[in-house]
């Protein structure tokens, strides 16, 4: 197909189109032919270019706004995206690391409740079945564990277990598990009593009934019969026995009962001891004499213990004709009406024994 030769803006001629297929047109011979038109077929195709050439830089000017938009997308997206999250050095959270199993039954589920905590939080680092079996196997202990692990390995028949995690628990739950937990667990519920505080009781009611299949109501039965008489009382007196039928609506009632009566018990105590330390017994003192009173009986002057006189007392009691032996006025201490017979007749065997 020939090149056309477009006119600069005001030429008098346009390019023609190209002749019919099989057809030959002299003005066609060459590469490029130009011919004259009249003024108004001119001007048509001088429109349709311009046209044409204006579509051309609407599209070219869209797309840079297209581009533009989808820039300013990208960048809007790459600017509010979270920060990733710190991690150590790692790149895993630091957490304590499970414990090595050493093949004991009472070891099994704390160390499988370990190895779960482990594998959640370095969930990333495990996606797979297989990767989970190998972070498992890192903690067996030498002995027992090892050899078991030794025989998934080696055995076709279990070597499947490599590729599935819970089959591989299972298995090694049947093989280390106590094979009586069932019966060990309701032999130590059977015996358990509350001896302390309900919230201790009922931690350890929890955990052994987590054993057991038990229904809401076999729990609370069961969980009953080993409180307090002082918390069964007041659980019975303010709400009933059967007052719901979810478990763990009854025990919490239970816990805060019993931290009620424990909270009363501490409250009486405190008064109790306060109340012996504002109390003393009042101790006997010699009254002066001037405080003594003719009625006074005899046998109250010698219950009061009475020590020596000073010389001054001495000496204000002669002066002002007092008793020395009462404080009392009109008699002296030889004839004192206020002595007591015992202390008349000890006056009396001294004087006769002087004699």
């Amino acid at each position: 197909m020939s090149s056309w030769e477009f006119p600069q803006s005001g030429s008098g001629s346009i390019p023609g189109p190209p002749p019919p297929s099989g057809e030959t047109d002299s003005s066609f011979a060459s590469t490029s032919t130009t011919f004259s038109l009249d003024d108004e077929r001119t001007t048509f195709w001088r429109t349709v270019w311009q046209g044409m050439e204006n579509l051309s830089l609407r599209q070219q000017h869209d797309a840079n706004l297209n581009r533009e938009a989808l820039g300013a997308i990208v960048d809007r997206l790459v600017t509010n995206q979270p920060p990733a999250p710190t991690q150590g050095s790692s790149g895993a959270p630091k957490f304590r690391e499970p414990r090595m199993f050493n093949g004991k039954a009472e070891q099994v589920e704390p160390f499988l409740r370990e190895i779960d905590n482990g594998l959640a939080l370095q969930r990333r680092l495990f996606p797979s079945d297989r990767d989970k079996t190998r972070y498992f196997s890192l903690y067996l202990a030498d002995g027992t564990p090892t050899s078991w692990w030794a025989t998934i390995e080696r055995s076709p028949d279990k070597q499947h277990l490599l590729e599935d995690f819970d089959e591989l628990v299972k298995e090694f739950k049947e093989h280390f598990d106590e094979p009586d937990r069932y019966a060990k667990a309701l032999r130590k519920l059977r015996k358990l009593r509350q001896t302390g505080s309900a919230a201790e009781y009922t931690a350890r009611f929890l955990e052994y009934v987590s054993d057991l299949n038990w229904t809401d109501q076999t729990k609370m039965q069961q969980y009953f019969d080993g409180l307090k008489d002082v918390v069964q009382d007041t659980l019975v007196n303010r709400k009933g026995r059967h007052f719901t039928d979810d478990f763990t609506e009854f025990y919490k009632l239970c816990i805060s009962i019993d931290n009620e009566l424990h909270e009363l018990a501490q409250n009486r105590k405190s008064s109790s001891a306060s109340t012996r330390k504002s109390y003393t017994s009042p101790t006997a003192t010699l009254p002066s004499s001037s405080s003594f009173t003719s009625g006074i009986a005899p046998m109250e002057v010698d219950a009061v213990r009475r020590g020596p006189l000073s010389t001054e007392e001495k000496d204000r009691q002669r002066s002002l004709g007092l008793c020395l032996y009462c404080g009392q006025g009109q008699h002296f201490a030889q004839d004192c009406p206020n002595k007591s017979t015992k202390t008349k007749n000890m006056e009396k065997k001294a004087s006769s024994g002087k004699a």
